[in-house]
């Protein structure tokens, strides 16, 4: 199936209501992250990215440089770029899982092409696992000798 260009990628693009839609994934998009367009509508603020995008279920497959992905994801693509990184690319599916909210379901993200994470996160990490294995070891020596 041939991508077709459209003016921005979104849920209601990709499965019309999503309340209508079926339990499960909605859609998998990839793209490249090169900056952000916020704006407020009679629905609230929005924040959308920029960039290369294309999306595509067993209906449609389409390419834009506009996409508004669910909040948990768009949240973590803010950060990064925030962070100064400037080769922010992604893949993921997007699934509706149904709750008992008033709106009756919610979004989830899963990756399948994993985000790179800062040397920041890395870091801290590492100190935590090196902080934790120390611990552990002093408790142990405490033990021998009690």
């Amino acid at each position: 199936m041939e991508a077709i260009l459209v003016k921005k990628i979104s849920s209601k693009l990709m499965c019309g209501k999503v309340r209508d839609c079926n339990e499960g994934i909605l859609y998998s998009v990839v793209g490249k992250v090169i900056g952000l367009k916020s704006g407020s509508s009679t629905y609230g603020d929005w924040t959308a990215l920029k960039g290369d995008f294309e999306a595509w279920n067993e209906k449609q497959r389409c390419k834009s440089h506009l996409c508004f992905l669910p909040d948990i994801l768009t949240l973590q693509l803010e950060i990064a770029l925030a962070d100064g990184n400037d080769d922010i690319t992604f893949g993921v599916e997007v699934l509706k899982k149904n709750n008992d909210t008033t709106v009756g379901y919610e979004y989830e993200v899963r990756n399948i092409i994993p985000q790179k994470e800062t040397n920041l996160l890395e870091d801290l990490r590492s100190k935590f696992e090196k902080m934790q294995n120390k611990d552990e070891k002093e408790k142990k020596k405490r033990k021998i000798i009690n």
